[in-house]
């Protein structure tokens, strides 16, 4: 099953929603790996933060932005 995940705090926000939110993601990811999912952040995917290391490590798990959305090809 594909998932979308409105991601902006897990990319903004240190603590409460932040946290919240990347605990969500990481568990499902991992009990669920069957599935892929989909986080969708205005943030660039290059910040630098040790709390989103699990992302890197997760096959099942894409990061989205609004660059990556835009059909290029015309």
């Amino acid at each position: 099953m594909r998932i979308g995940f409105d991601a902006k705090r897990i990319f903004t926000n240190n603590t409460g929603l932040g946290n919240y939110s990347r605990e969500t993601i990481r568990l499902l990811s991992n009990f669920y790996p069957e599935n892929q999912y989909y986080l969708y952040t205005p943030t660039p995917k290059d910040i630098q933060n040790s709390r989103l290391d699990f992302i890197k490590e997760r096959k099942n798990i894409c990061i989205k932005t609004p660059d990556s959305l835009i059909n290029k090809t015309f």
